[in-house]
């Protein structure tokens, strides 16, 4: 029997989180990456984001295609560019 949280498809792990540049300067994109799995498969990796202090969320897509500040083609490594901040 199932327990009481049982769900049918509890979506992708997501950990191993990092960015580069830690600290961006100025007008400078930011790439992040997070390991991704899915016992179901991962199909779209998006990552979203917003510049303090705003509180409207922007979105980008990640890869895994070895492109884009992805390293390696299919890793289970998924990675996005956050554009330069217009902002200091």
């Amino acid at each position: 029997q199932a327990n009481s949280t049982w769900i049918a498809n509890s979506g992708p792990a997501v950990y191993d989180v990092v960015h580069h540049p830690v600290l961006p300067a100025f007008q400078e994109e930011v790439v992040v990456s997070a390991r991704v799995s899915d016992v179901d498969g991962v199909g779209d990796v998006m990552l979203n984001y917003r510049v303090d202090p705003s509180e409207d969320y922007e979105s980008v897509a990640m890869n895994d295609e070895g492109r884009d500040g992805d390293l390696f083609q299919g890793d289970g490594i998924y990675s996005g560019i956050i554009p330069g901040s217009q902002f200091q």
